[in-house]
Order: structure tokens, then sequence, then C-alpha cells
């Protein structure tokens, strides 16, 4: 089944609200190599924690067989270990917290950041 879109797991776990999700939408549009969710994350209107909870629930969705995602709307994730292992997933998240701490210490912008995911996506 395809994936259902981020934002609607988001609003629908009361992670963010469709005004938020309006504004991260129209903010993508500059930097469309950079995922809707991290712009809710590096916008501070989600944490990482709650995208990494929402993309799991995505994922677990995307998994199911058509006629059992009409039967259980956004069920909770499983916590399986990461295809990287746990020190994949250790590192991943210290990573988000590197770059929260970098944003609000204002020592690199948004706009700084997406283009290095822009420069990094093209290697």
């Amino acid at each position: 089944m395809k994936k259902p879109p981020i934002g609607e797991i988001l609003i629908s776990k009361g992670y963010a609200t469709p005004k938020q999700l309006k504004e991260a939408l129209i903010k993508q549009k500059s930097y469309p190599r950079t995922l809707l969710g991290d712009i809710l994350v590096l916008m501070r209107y989600i944490s990482s924690d709650q995208l990494k909870h929402a993309v799991s629930i995505q994922n677990e969705l995307a998994q199911q067989p058509a006629e059992n995602n009409q039967q259980q709307a956004f069920p909770q994730p499983s916590h399986q270990a990461s295809p990287q292992g746990d020190a994949g997933g250790k590192v991943a998240g210290k990573l988000d917290l590197l770059i929260e701490l970098l944003i609000k210490k204002d020592l690199i912008s948004m706009d700084e950041l997406a283009n290095l995911a822009d420069e990094n996506a093209k290697k």
C-alpha cells in the first residue's frame, strides 16, 4: 500500500496543526529536496521524536494490506530495530540534537541547513 502523507499522521496524532503543516509546505517549496518532517522539526513545530514516531507509523501502514489500513487508522508503531541497527539510530538521534542545538544557538540558519542538504543530495 502507498504510504499515507506524513502531515496527515502528524495532525491525527496531535503533533502538528493544519496551520503549521501549511506553513511548512509553503517553506518546502523553496527547499524541495528537504523532507516535510525535517522542515517541521527545523521550524520547531514538532520534535525529532515525534517525527520518528510518525515515520514509524507511516512505514507500518505502508506494509499492511489495504483492507487492514481501513480498519486500523494510525496504529502505534512496533518497536523493531532499525535496518541500521541500534548504533545507526543513536547516531541519527545525536545528529538531530546537534542540528537543533545549532539552530537554537543561531549558529546555522534554516537556509544554510537546506543548502547543505541540497549539496549532500547532489553527491
